[in-house]
């Protein structure tokens, strides 16, 4: 009684099995098999083995089937994502994937690809990698700046937005300039879009003074300051009306109050260099007398 064994009857693509005959002396194979050796068919097929008995002469033959499974092909999605978001690999063709750096999500930060490889039902592997590719493109630099650094109470500033193609101030506007006319030290928010859909956000500080609270001279004992030029390049004159010989204290600040020049006079006119002084917003302040006078000028 002639019998045929199989190591792996139904094996992958690629894999081995080997084929044994018993129950007899010698052997005979169809398609080329050799008795116990291993070998890697394509497709499946069915063997056929004719065993003989060398002292009687008698033979009979057995029957073996290997089925050959295909192995998987898998594909997976490419894309793009803006720098500090995540993408997720979504790959198709087999039941389970594995990934080259270990999860289906990732969070590149320069451009980069993943291999990805897929095991099916039947066990079988993919004989190729599928690649995701993923570009990482840079958030817009979002910028803004006011058309004044320092305004009174109850005045309007133009904030102005660059370095996007749209925009969304905390105001709920969404325009690249919006007026602001804030009563208070107000800190605006805007968000920046650009033609890849990546956000970012920058912040403006508007800074407001309580000038209306300033009591001006109006009395018959004033001053009277006149500024010029103004704007200036270097030099700020000041041009005052003194009576009754009283000394008049000038000052000059910057936009946080801090004094950086400080003159007593009793004169009309007076000057001083400012030439090394950064452009921005100034003021003098004139005070004569427990009252005073402000008068903001800029340095080109």
């Amino acid at each position: 009684l002639v019998n045929s064994t199989v190591t792996n009857s139904v094996i992958c693509n690629g894999n081995s099995t080997t084929l044994s005959g018993t129950g007899a002396n010698t052997y005979s194979w169809t398609n080329s098999v050799a008795d116990a050796t291993a070998f890697s068919p394509t497709i499946t097929v069915t063997y056929t083995v004719t065993g003989t008995n060398t002292l009687t002469g008698c033979s009979n033959t057995a029957v073996n089937t290997v089925t050959v499974n295909a192995l998987p092909t898998i594909s997976v999605n490419s894309g793009a994502i803006c720098s500090g978001k995540s993408f997720t690999m979504t790959p198709s063709g087999a039941s389970t994937y594995t990934y080259s750096n270990g999860s289906a999500v990732v969070t590149p930060t320069v451009n980069a690809s993943y291999n990805v490889t897929g095991t099916d039902v039947n066990g079988c592997i993919s004989s190729s990698v599928a690649v995701s590719s993923v570009t990482v493109n840079a958030l817009p630099t979002v910028m803004a700046s006011t058309s004044n650094t320092l305004l009174c109470s109850g005045q309007t500033a133009t904030l102005s937005v660059t370095g996007a193609t749209s925009y969304t101030w905390s105001t709920s506007q969404a325009t690249s300039s919006i007026a602001v006319t804030p009563t208070i030290q107000t800190t605006y928010t805007v968000n920046g879009v650009d033609a890849n859909g990546c956000v970012n956000t920058t912040t403006l500080q508007q800074n407001v003074s309580l000038c209306t609270s300033i009591q001006s001279l109006v009395s018959n004992q004033q001053s009277l300051i006149s500024v010029y030029p103004n704007p200036t390049e270097g030099m700020v004159n000041v041009e005052l009306e003194i009576l009754n010989s009283t000394i008049a204290n000038i000052q000059i600040l910057n936009t946080l109050g801090e004094i950086l020049i400080n003159e007593s006079v009793n004169t009309q006119h007076s000057a001083f260099n400012i030439q090394h002084f950064a452009a921005g917003v100034y003021f003098v302040k004139v005070i004569e007398n427990n009252k005073q006078q402000v008068i903001k000028f800029i340095k080109q």
